[in-house]
């Protein structure tokens, strides 16, 4: 089995003696989600039924390791080849891949994606299992089987890990069910095979060789016929028509350990079930295993209190072990947590900067010296030819010192050269405070640091 990436691909390849068939029986296409099968054109002329989909996720700290495994099955009596195109989270890495045929277990293997296609076509013609899998995007894949048994029983598991998404205290999981329809642009051209052909709703679109905008295969603007979506039919898997569903369930378990206090543990889309094992750990279920795949699953949990909490979680494997520290924000900072900063703002007064430049600087400069809080201490530093330096060390944020700072910042002019190392060390000089969170703020032309 060949599994291929944009770059990459994992392969599988079971050796099984005999020839393929070409697959000569009508049937009425399924609407969504199942493999496709194709005849010796590789036209898609029927369906395998994708007959499940299990999803097995353990998530520790804010890593998540998912394990999703496709059931299909060949309904007629013969061989036949298949294409089933599906979604994963876009920050998926991929790592591993195995296909189950009859008693058969076969493992993947990562290729160079040109490479991992020849090997499945040399596979396919042989008369062999193989498997293939290609990244069309950073969020849809396509599986390939051929050679499938007449009345086989194919298992696909894919594994990959990712990182959760954090935002304002709440962290996200989301496991994807659905390939949604999206615009292609540009008009098909069926005598330029720019990639190979998929088995999706609309065609591919090559742009002309005029244009020279994008990537490969990327989804390019549509500029007078110019633009387009070479591999169009590889990203437009079959869409379920009203009054219809998809054709398989999915079940779905959730290994959570967060390593300090879980809070508000909810799927918003979903009915699930919670089993809490300790204040840190929790296993959430879909409440039917029957439930169809028309949304995205999306999990939300809450670890941030009005402290800060921290974790350390230890896995030990035969490479060794590993260690995670996590130290958790509260929800919200008052002002009695927040470290006093001792902030040097450096101003560059050159000739470059001269007008427009300096004008805009300095005003960006003293609504920053104006927000600093009462227990921070700053300096003022500026250099053209040469450098001046208000003070000759940071002074408290009082209101007298931040009017003497802005009358000093507001006499300012641009002019002159760019010498710019003397204040550079001079702002990054110790001032011998170690109860502040020292900061330099540094303004030229064209940056801001």
């Amino acid at each position: 089995m060949v599994a291929a990436r944009t770059l990459k691909g994992l392969l599988f390849v079971g050796l099984l003696p005999a020839l393929a068939e070409s697959v000569g029986v009508q049937q009425p296409p399924m609407p969504g989600g199942e493999l496709r099968i194709l005849d010796a054109q590789d036209r898609p002329i029927g369906a395998c039924p994708l007959t499940h989909t299990r999803v097995d996720a353990d998530i520790v700290g804010f890593v998540g390791r998912v394990t999703v495994a496709q059931t299909f099955h060949n309904p007629l009596d013969r061989k036949i080849e298949a294409v089933y195109i599906f979604p994963l989270p876009h920050k998926a890495a991929v790592d591993n891949m195995v296909m189950t045929v009859g008693d058969r277990r076969i493992v993947a293997q990562i290729k160079p994606r040109d490479e991992a296609r020849e090997i499945y076509e040399t596979a396919r013609a042989a008369g062999h299992v193989a498997g293939l899998l290609d990244q069309e995007r950073p969020n849809i894949f396509t599986q390939s089987v051929t050679n499938i048994e007449p009345g086989v029983t194919v298992v696909i598991e894919i594994s990959y890990v990712e990182t959760l998404e954090y935002e304002d205290g709440v962290f996200e999981w989301v496991f994807p069910m659905v390939v949604g329809p999206r615009y292609i642009p540009g008009q098909p051209v069926s005598s330029i095979p720019l990639v190979p052909a998929g088995v999706g709703w609309a065609p591919d679109t090559p742009r002309s060789p005029a244009y020279q905008g994008g990537a490969r295969g990327g989804c390019l603007p549509y500029q007078g016929g110019a633009g387009g979506v070479p591999d169009a039919s590889r990203i437009t898997p079959p869409v379920v028509k009203p009054g219809f569903r998809a054709g398989h369930d999915v079940s779905l378990t959730v290994n959570l350990e967060a390593g300090m206090p879980l809070y508000d543990v909810q799927s918003r889309l979903h009915h699930v079930e919670i089993s809490v094992d300790g204040p840190t750990r929790a296993v959430v279920t879909l409440k039917s295993e029957a439930e169809i795949p028309n949304k995205d699953f999306i999990l939300h949990y809450r670890l941030a209190t009005d402290e800060i909490e921290d974790a350390f979680l230890v896995h030990t494997d035969e490479r060794g072990t590993f260690f995670t520290l996590i130290l958790q924000p509260p929800q919200r900072v008052i002002p009695e947590q927040v470290v006093a900063r001792e902030i040097i703002f450096v101003l560059d007064t050159s000739g470059s900067m001269s007008g427009f430049p300096i004008e805009k600087a300095k005003k960006v400069m003293a609504m920053a010296i104006t927000a600093m809080r009462p227990g921070d201490t700053f300096n003022l530093i500026t250099f053209a030819g040469r450098t001046a330096i208000l003070w000759d060390r940071p002074r408290p944020a009082t209101p007298t010192n931040v009017t003497e700072a802005q009358t000093f910042l507001s006499s300012r002019r641009g002019g002159g050269g760019t010498e710019m190392m003397k204040a550079i060390n001079a702002a990054l000089r110790p001032s011998g405070d170690s109860e502040r969170l020292r900061i330099v703020c540094f303004m030229t032309d064209g940056y801001v640091g």
